[in-house]
């Protein structure tokens, strides 16, 4: 009975519409509510709380504040880095600056790599660094270890307790250097790429055999100007119409006789594909002033 009664009442907004679209009458609507004499069963919806990703999230967090942690390595440049461009830079080859560091330690390591990953100096300390540090060239045991044509960079690890810290700078190749060797004189480097483009000089080659040429000039002395070409065959055509294109340039540039510019043919052996130009040690000293 109450099945057909309800039916009914539904029904009815329905055949006001119909009559009214029939007839243009206006349609009369009531809202009808039906309430049960008891509650409904009841309906089984989860507990409230925090769906499982967030957990999942919150939970990592936790493991990770847990842990021990370091700061991430950072990268500085390399002080000094445009003198480095420029033909025949002289030590320190690389520079750290104190003033890099804004994170605490109290121990620390100073250490130049060569590019095979190879750490040719290493230096620990502990406190606060308070002066730059520099890399003359020398490797572990003293001797000259820098190369013209080689890429190195320093790595600086702080640390204080757990915590560590890691400075890297920019890796630097060396298309040039100054070398003081151990009797005071002064070797220029260059290397050989940036000097020839098979037996003739290139058209950048100027800018290292100009300061070659200005080097030497300073020489009082009457003896021959030395210059060492190091190929992996001295003896090879090409070797010898590389010696001769450098006499000739410099024989002009500095106006002297072409037998005065000597130039010596020898395997590339430790110093590796370079051109070299000596300086005797009375203007040693002299090379780098303004």
């Amino acid at each position: 009975m109450m099945a057909a009664l309800l039916a009914a009442a539904l029904s009815l907004p329905l055949l006001a519409e119909d009559d009214a679209a029939a007839g243009g009458r206006a349609v009369i609507k009531q809202d009808i509510q039906i309430k049960g004499a008891s509650g409904g069963p009841a309906m089984g919806l989860p507990a409230p709380g925090a769906d499982r990703a967030v957990v999942d999230e919150v939970v990592g967090s936790l493991k990770i504040m847990s842990q021990e942690h370091s700061a991430r390595a950072g990268s500085v440049q390399v002080p000094g880095g445009e003198k480095l461009s420029r033909p025949f830079p002289d030590a320190p080859y690389l520079v750290f600056s104190p003033r890099a560091v804004t994170a605490p330690y109290d121990l620390w390591t100073f250490e130049v790599i060569e590019g095979r990953l190879e750490t040719l100096m290493r230096q620990d300390g502990t406190g606060k660094v308070m002066e730059p540090i520099g890399w003359d060239g020398a490797g572990p045991a003293g001797d000259d270890a820098v190369r013209v044509g080689k890429t190195y960079f320093f790595r600086f690890t702080g640390r204080r307790g757990p915590e560590s810290f890691v400075l890297t700078s920019e890796p630097v190749t060396l298309k040039s250097l100054a070398l003081k060797e151990y009797l005071g004189g002064t070797r220029l480097e260059v290397a050989n790429a940036e000097l020839f483009d098979g037996a003739k000089l290139k058209k950048g080659a100027a800018d290292y055999l100009r300061v070659m040429a200005d080097r030497l000039r300073r020489v009082q002395s009457q003896d021959a100007y030395k210059l060492q070409l190091y190929q992996a065959q001295p003896d090879a055509p090409l070797a010898k119409r590389r010696a001769a294109a450098l006499v000739k340039w410099l024989a002009d540039a500095l106006l002297v006789n072409a037998a005065r510019i000597q130039v010596t043919r020898l395997t590339t052996g430790a110093r590796g594909d370079v051109t070299a130009c000596l300086l005797p040690a009375d203007r040693g000293d002299t090379f780098g002033a303004q």
